[in-house]
């Protein structure tokens, strides 16, 4: 059994239209995506995960980040699923 990653990407910028993507990412790229939250926090970026207990485990279901100047505001949505 295995588990996919879906994850859905929200990008609103100041003044302009919404973006949104969705994309399977496997269980390595989230995580690579949670271990980086501490750079991006380190360059003045805001940084917000919620975590939930998910199929995979206790894992981070929705991360939102904010650029340093605050003009952009992207939501990472995770939908954890197993596959047989």
């Amino acid at each position: 059994m295995s588990i996919t990653v879906n994850m859905k990407t929200t990008r609103i910028e100041e003044g302009e239209d919404i973006v949104i993507e969705v994309k399977f990412i496997t269980l390595e790229q989230h995580k690579m995506i949670i271990e980086a939250i501490p750079f991006f926090e380190r360059l003045g970026g805001k940084e917000r995960a919620y975590r939930k207990t998910t199929c995979a485990g206790h894992k981070v279901h929705k991360l939102i980040s904010i650029s340093p100047d605050q003009k952009i505001r992207v939501e990472r949505d995770f939908i954890f699923e197993e596959s047989a």
